[in-house]
């Protein structure tokens, strides 16, 4: 390879290399906020399902008819 082909070379590994570590942050901070969304509603739920549910009644046969 000639020193300009070298170079050439450099400039594009080193353009490839910003797009992909921009890339990578772009996921990351995606990565977290889903994360912390789950983390939510995961709460939520446990919240929900410590509450006392209603009790259900069952139906008799004779109400369906």
């Amino acid at each position: 390879m000639s020193e300009q082909e070298l170079k050439n070379f450099i400039l594009v590994y080193q353009q490839k290399l910003n797009e992909l570590m921009t890339q990578n942050i772009a996921l990351e901070a995606k990565m977290i906020n889903t994360n912390q969304i789950i983390e939510a509603l995961s709460s939520k739920i446990k919240e929900l399902e410590s509450q006392e549910a209603p009790k259900r009644t069952s139906k008799k046969t004779e109400d369906f008819t």
